[in-house]
């Protein structure tokens, strides 16, 4: 795989988690998806989609979690700090990778090894 194709794929893995917008839990399910299909031909690639499915779905834990505490006061003011944070982080993680950048999500659990 050349480095740019590299690249490609691995800004891909973090921009597809804006399939959540669309489908259902998309936002792990279609970056996983890339990640298992390429993660074996780059080292990168493998990096990056491990970061891209832990970042999503602490994101996810974080929005069910503020959702429930849309009960308490905090809840909703919560839940669109999160969907900022998440949409910005996406956009960084994809414009590093880009540039072959290794990234790493601030906040993320390490779910994936």
């Amino acid at each position: 795989m050349t480095p740019h194709e590299e690249r490609n794929w691995s800004m891909f893995t973090h921009f597809s988690a804006f399939a959540g917008l669309v489908i259902p839990f998309g936002n792990i399910l279609v970056p996983l998806f890339i990640w298992q299909l390429k993660k074996n031909e780059s080292e990168l690639i493998d990096k990056q989609g491990k970061a891209a499915v832990n970042f999503q779905i602490t994101m996810t834990m974080a929005m069910i979690i503020s959702t429930l505490m849309i009960f308490f006061v905090i809840g909703l003011p919560l839940f669109f700090i999160l969907l900022f944070l998440d949409v910005a982080l996406i956009i960084v993680a994809t414009v590093k990778s880009a540039r072959g950048e290794d990234y790493r999500y601030p906040f993320s659990l390490n779910l994936l090894r």
